[in-house]
């Protein structure tokens, strides 16, 4: 006759195999995060490979390199030779030296690696704090703004503040310059930034550092397009090109400022500059010999820091 266990024994049984799986399943857990982890890492590893090798192969074969990849679902836009499983979400940005930076995560794993290190970053994420979004503003807000910086730094290095000190420059400003696209969103909730938005320049012994902060509640669709009028509502005209021989005596070409209802502006307000045909910054036009300048008039006023009236216009100097 089969002898049955007792309830008592049944009993004893589960909670022993209770307290086994309370044991085993968070080691098989981690076990499997690490191995997801590690995937992850991997994958990213040869996402930069990959990268990089096609930016090279472009660049061999005389082609314009591509500049952002977009990983969407799983997916990566322009598609690339990659093995195996894509991670849900990331961004890559490459640079016409083929450095590469990065923000990919799949909602659990995040890495990230900045143009100017071989170092990639791997951390822990949430669905409201992984790398992808953050990079996704780096690459289409941080470094539009800091291209723009240093445009104004080239162009205008008189403009710049004393070292030591911030000016307060508004979207509009570089908008209106042409260094930044007049439909300037945000990307994460693709709404359009204010005009009035601020970017703060600090002189730090010759380094312009800047401060830019973002708010969606300070974006709205009204701020695209509409601001055209507000942008342009002082315009210099003159000249485009204008001709010397070698030896004539230098007069600047002559120009008008108009206030946007036509009336003949301040030419007080007005500080000229020039560059040669490489773009160097020049202190005047060198007439003893054949070549090609720019003189560029700018006007701008500036109120506690703020600089909210500009325009500018670039004239070409040719001596023969």
């Amino acid at each position: 006759m089969k002898k049955g266990f007792t309830l008592i024994e049944l009993l004893a049984v589960i909670l022993i195999l209770g307290i086994i799986a309370l044991i085993a399943i968070p080691t098989i857990s981690n076990i499997l995060d690490e191995a997801r982890g590690g995937a992850f890492k991997a994958t990213v590893e040869q996402v930069v490979k990959a990268v990089e090798n096609n930016c090279q192969v472009e660049k061999v074969d005389n082609q314009k390199v591509t500049s952002i990849y977009v990983i969407n679902s799983g997916k990566i836009i322009p598609k690339i030779d990659i093995k195996g499983s894509l991670p849900n979400n990331g961004i890559i940005y490459v640079n016409d030296k083929c450095a590469v930076s990065l923000g990919i995560d799949d909602n659990k794993h995040s890495a990230k690696k900045d143009l100017n290190t071989d170092n990639i970053v791997y951390s822990d994420c949430t669905s409201n704090s992984c790398a992808s979004k953050e990079h996704i503003l780096y690459t289409e807000v941080f470094s539009k703004i800091e291209n723009a910086v240093n445009r104004w730094k080239e162009e205008f290095p008189g403009e710049m503040p004393p070292n030591g000190k911030t000016y307060k420059i508004s979207l509009a400003y570089f908008k209106g310059r042409g260094y930044i696209d007049l439909n300037f969103r945000n990307p994460i909730s693709n709404l359009c930034i204010r005009d009035v938005k601020d970017v703060e320049i600090t002189n730090n012994n010759g380094k312009m550092e800047f401060y830019f902060g973002i708010d969606d509640n300070l974006s709205n669709e009204s701020y695209c397009n509409g601001t055209k009028t507000f942008l342009r509502d002082v315009l210099i005209k003159s000249d485009d090109v204008v001709e010397y021989n070698v030896g004539d005596t230098f007069t600047a070409p002559d120009f008008t400022v108009f206030e946007a209802n036509g009336t003949i502006g301040n030419k007080s307000n007005v500080t000229v500059s020039y560059v040669d045909s490489n773009g160097n910054t020049v202190s005047q036009i060198d007439m003893n010999r054949p070549g090609k300048w720019y003189v560029t008039y700018s006007y701008y006023q500036i109120s506690s820091g703020i600089f909210y009236r500009y325009a500018n216009r670039k004239v070409e100097v040719i001596v023969k």
